[in-house]
This record gives C-alpha cells, sequence and structure tokens, in this order.
C-alpha cells in the first residue's frame, strides 16, 4: 500500500511542520526545523488490555533506546541535503500515554473505521497476552513485546518506513541484503541506521526547501502539499 504525507508548513522563523499518512485526518507526526535541527515529534496512545501506565513508558523507553540521538554509542543522526550543502541533526521526540487517560480501555474505543478515528493521534492497542504486531493504516495497529526491538521496528512503520525481511519457505524470516542488522528487517538484534534516518528526513527537508523557495511565502502563512515518500519524483 503506497502511503502519503500531507505536510503543512507555518512560515515563520522555526518551521512547523504537520505530516499526515493515509487520511487526512491522521496526523503521526509533527517536525519542526531550527537552524540545522530537525526535531520529530511522535505522540501515540495506547489502549487494550496490556494499557497500563507501565506498559506506555515501556514502550517509550524501548523506542528511544533505539531512536533517540546518543553520539556515545554512535547513533548521532544527521542528514546531508546535497542540494544545498547542509548537514541537520535529527532527533526523535516520543511520548505515549494512555487513551483517554485510562488503563486498559476496551478496544470498541476507537472506531472500527479507519476514515474517522476517535483520534488524530497514533492509536495502538495492546493486548496483554503476545501475538502478532503491526501497523495497519499508517497510524494504527496492535503492538506486542514479543521482541526486544517490536515497538522500535513498528514506530519505524509509523514514519512511513517498510519491512525489509521475507518469510523464507522454512516459516522464518531473512533480512534482505544490506538490512542484516537493521531494525526493519531484524527485531530481536536489529539497530536503527542511517538508511532508515534518510528516507525519513529527506522527504522533510525536500518540503522545507519548496516552501523557502516559494515566491508567495510570507511570515505566518500556511503551506500546505502532499507528497508520496514512495516516489522519488516528487
Amino acid at each position: 500500500m503506497r502511503q502519503s504525507f500531507r505536510v503543512s508548513v507555518a512560515l515563520l522563523s522555526s518551521f512547523l511542520i504537520s505530516l499526515s499518512i493515509a487520511n487526512a485526518s491522521e496526523e503521526f507526526a509533527k517536525v519542526r526545523i531550527s537552524g540545522n535541527t530537525i526535531v520529530i515529534r511522535v505522540d501515540i496512545d495506547i489502549y487494550g488490555e496490556g494499557a497500563t501506565r507501565t506498559r506506555a513508558e515501556a514502550i517509550r523507553t524501548s523506542i528511544l533506546r533505539y531512536w533517540a540521538k546518543r553520539p556515545k554509542d554512535g547513533m548521532t543522526w544527521t542528514y546531508f541535503d546535497s542540494t544545498d550543502s547542509r548537514t541537520y541533526d535529527v532527533v526523535f521526540e516520543v511520548q505515549v500515554s494512555l487513551l483517554g487517560g485510562r488503563e486498559r480501555q476496551e478496544r470498541n474505543v476507537v472506531s472500527s473505521s479507519w476514515a474517522t478515528p476517535i483520534s488524530d493521534r497514533n492509536s495502538i492497542r495492546t493486548p496483554a497476552e503476545n501475538t502478532d504486531s503491526y501497523v495497519s493504516g499508517g497510524n494504527h495497529g496492535v503492538w506486542s513485546p514479543n521482541y526486544p526491538g517490536t515497538y522500535a521496528h513498528e514506530f519505524g512503520h509509523l514514519l512511513g518506513l517498510d519491512d525489509h525481511y521475507t518469510v523464507g519457505t522454512d516459516g522464518y524470516s531473512h533480512a534482505k541484503p544490506g538490512y542484516e542488522t537493521n531494525i526493519m528487517a531484524n527485531t530481536v538484534s536489529g539497530r536503527v541506521e542511517q538508511i532508515n534516518i534518510d528516507p525519513i528526513a529527506g522527504r522533510i527537508v525536500s518540503e522545507f526547501r519548496r516552501a523557502r523557495a516559494n515566491p508567495d511565502a510570507n511570515l505566518g502563512v500556511e503551506f500546505q502539499t502532499t507528497i508520496d515518500i514512495r516516489n522519488p519524483t516528487d
């Protein structure tokens, strides 16, 4: 399935970009560019039998363990814009909350129609038992703590990243060439790598650059467009 971003850019000294996947009302991340720093903030609401405050913090901690910027561990996320010969720092902020502020909300609190979600944020069901994890419709899904990197892997899907493994005739997952140690192919021992950062930051910077070049752009004017992360011609 092709997933599209809707990007809103407030043309201020600090650019605020709101990105959406799938439906126009489904906001999955907010991005701001200040100087040479891109900050990507993702808010996640969890619900279901496994949705507790402890689980919410565990999800947040696990995601940041993989995606947070930690120079001492070699995690210095940057993006080089070859068009402007400019290097950006890339920072992720993650907030995980209980949907409605209540633990163990029933599944039916979220509309069964992805076109009319109860929340504009990412709504994730967290079952009490271990089961398959996935993201559906761009910012909905089921997350279960099957493996150490499950939450970080599914977080990548919220950002528009694809799986990079195939399932063999033996029933096991096999990483695609070049992704053997990558979180989008290996949730047991994989890690976030630069090849994960580039497509995300590249789309943001491309849209930011086009907004700056708009001759009609004025301070305080909002710019909106739709781009497709799968389509390099956008």
